[in-house]
């Protein structure tokens, strides 16, 4: 239900968003090499005892849009949505997803005629995914941000570097468990 809520919400904003005649659509990928995820194991009622974990993610891909609208020369504000590829945290038995549904703001900057450098900022919900989640575990999501620059290498392509963290829980009547996925990834987009 949740995940119906937020993508009519995406939905809604995107039709907001592609109203005007300055809205831009563009369609991301890129590639997510090896992350991090934290993990924090908390019992639920007793004692609430809690443990850490770090452990190393390997690398997975990303898909998503963005639908977003110039407000003054070289500020763009917008919404997105990102699919992450399902990928494992050394010694995991289930492999992970995150989708994240977000608001965006863009600096961009003059480099050369046809060259733009931009910076960027992305902050939403995102939904926490397991291929085999383990019976009497609900999967919730959580805060998703993320920070990034890139190039704009003519009308069309731009390419970017982003910082991104994804929260998400897997929660039972007997125990918490909080996952922090953070990585940096190398994208690229085309703008329709």
């Amino acid at each position: 239900m949740k995940k119906i809520a937020i993508m009519l919400l995406a939905m809604g904003l995107t039709l907001i968003l592609s109203t005007g005649a300055l809205a831009e659509v563009s369609i991301k990928a890129g590639f997510q090499p090896s992350g991090t995820v934290e993990s924090v194991y908390t019992t639920v009622g007793g004692f609430g005892l809690s443990t850490r974990d770090s452990k190393t993610v390997g690398n997975s891909f990303y898909f998503g849009g963005e639908m977003s609208r110039r407000t003054v020369e070289g500020l763009i504000y917008g919404a997105g949505a990102e699919y992450q590829l399902y990928r494992k945290a050394e010694g995991a038995i289930n492999s992970f997803s995150f989708l994240p549904v977000y608001g965006m703001v863009r600096a961009e900057f003059p480099i050369t005629k046809k060259t733009r450098a931009f910076v960027f900022g992305r902050a939403g919900y995102n939904f926490y995914q397991e291929d085999n989640p383990i019976d009497g575990f609900a999967l919730n999501g959580g805060l998703y941000y993320a920070a990034g620059t890139g190039l704009i290498l003519s009308k069309a392509v731009e390419m970017q570097l982003m910082y991104s963290c994804n929260n998400g829980e897997a929660e039972s009547s007997f125990l918490n468990v909080q996952h922090a996925y953070t990585n940096i990834s190398l994208g690229m987009g085309i703008r329709l």
